[in-house]
């Protein structure tokens, strides 16, 4: 990941201000079949404090993603089933 963190300033902001809200956050692409089956198994909780971003109609999304890989601390850009 080469971007520096002037160009991921913005998904910086708002990742981490969806995430000082105080809800679960589920980061997610509407596509994407893992989380898909992540929604439907948390559907079954009943959890009230649980919030789905969709990142992928977004125009920072790979900003988004490469932030979320610093935070998680991984090389992946996905969820791995």
């Amino acid at each position: 990941m080469k971007e520096n963190w002037k160009e991921m300033a913005g998904a910086k902001l708002f990742v981490d201000k969806k995430l000082a809200q105080g809800n679960i956050v589920v980061f997610s692409k509407s596509y994407s079949p893992e989380c898909k089956l992540l929604q439907k198994i948390l559907s079954e909780y009943n959890l009230k404090n649980l919030l789905y971003v969709d990142i992928e109609s977004r125009q920072d999304c790979t900003q988004l993603e490469n932030y979320l890989q610093i935070l998680c601390q991984t090389d992946a850009r996905s969820v791995r089933t």
